[in-house]
């Protein structure tokens, strides 16, 4: 917990501190908070382009969260489609 509030001060302080998101990212993914792992993720990624001007290759781990997240979320759109046929999102 006092890792995570320390970067997310840094980065109050500093937005664009880009190895503050992966550093927390990379905490969140250890203590299984994916949800927040991916968006830090996402940030550091999009600092990276938009920022720095960098394309940067999406990380292993950065794929493995985001191809397991995307399973898990059309398994969650699948199973609300059989119990409601109207359900859209």
């Amino acid at each position: 917990e006092n890792a995570i509030r320390d970067l997310t001060d840094a980065i109050t302080i500093d937005p664009l501190y880009l190895k503050a998101y992966i550093s927390r990212g990379q905490i969140y993914e250890y203590i299984n908070d994916v949800d927040h792992a991916l968006y830090d993720y996402c940030v550091a990624y999009n600092i990276e382009i938009v920022v720095n001007g960098r394309y940067m290759e999406p990380n292993e781990q950065f794929s493995v969260l985001m191809n397991n997240k995307a399973k898990e979320v059309t398994k969650e759109y699948i199973q609300k489609r059989q119990e409601d046929p109207t359900f859209v999102c």
